[in-house]
Order: structure tokens, then sequence, then C-alpha cells
């Protein structure tokens, strides 16, 4: 059903795609944050190592696609 959309709608708007890639970005510092957090308390050390971990992949790739948008 989504390919068939997705035919039906034509390519997604580069500008679109990009804002969107950039609010993504902006959560997955939130995503950083948040490990950071997890990482101060004592029980929760490795869970926050992970979520940071996570997050900065997420970020890596958000930013690197909407970089490679910026032109058009």
């Amino acid at each position: 059903m989504g390919a068939r959309d997705r035919a039906r709608r034509g390519p997604t708007d580069p500008a679109r795609l990009r804002k969107v890639l950039l609010v993504n970005a902006g959560l997955d510092v939130g995503h950083l944050a948040l490990g950071a957090g997890l990482m101060g308390t004592t029980r929760r050390r490795g869970d926050g190592a992970a979520v940071v971990v996570q997050g900065a992949f997420l970020l890596a790739l958000d930013a690197t696609a909407a970089s490679a948008l910026r032109g058009g």
C-alpha cells in the first residue's frame, strides 16, 4: 500500500525532507541529553551509554542526509 501511495503522490520534495531531517536531528540532541542524564545515575549507567551511542548515530545519520539535500 505504501508503494502504491508513493507512486500516486510522486517523489518527496527535497526541501520538505530536509526540514524533517533537521527536526529529527534536533530530537536526536534530546536523545543524547537523555542518555547523558541516565549515565549520571548509578543504576542506569549502561542504559545511558547505550542511549548516547544510539542518539549519536541517529544524529550523524540525519545531519549527513540533511547536508546532502542542502544543494537541492
